[in-house]
């Protein structure tokens, strides 16, 4: 993993996505369901050290199993008011299918990467 390009985009731009197993960040097109039960909160990390502490404790043997060798997981990244957000998002190439699967997961959004925004549900 870029610990650094991804803890600079999140201090840039308040957010990232990444696949560990295929090293893409933020992808361009498609939409981003969450996986429920796999969000984490904690403090912002002031520093790369910390960050890196924080997504290795983060990434359980349950997590990576989760992942898998999925190209379609991604680490999801965002930031909100004094706390950091990590979970696992799956990305959807259509639309009408990540609303379904958005619903099924019992989630309030999905996450357009195109036009980047959300869609609330």
């Amino acid at each position: 993993m870029n610990f650094i390009t991804v803890f600079d985009t999140i201090i840039k731009t308040g957010g990232a996505s990444y696949n560990i197993n295929t090293s893409e960040l933020n992808p361009k097109t498609g939409f981003f369901v969450s996986l429920a039960g796999f969000e984490k909160a904690t403090s912002i990390p002031t520093n790369l050290n910390r960050f890196q502490d924080i997504v290795q404790s983060y990434l359980t043997s349950e997590i990576l199993s989760e992942i898998g060798e999925s190209p379609n997981i991604y680490l999801g990244f965002w930031v909100h008011q004094d706390t950091l957000f990590l979970d696992l998002s799956e990305l959807f190439e259509d639309r009408t299918n990540a609303i379904r699967e958005g619903y099924n997961r019992h989630q309030k959004a999905i996450y357009d990467n195109k036009n980047k925004e959300s869609i609330i549900l």
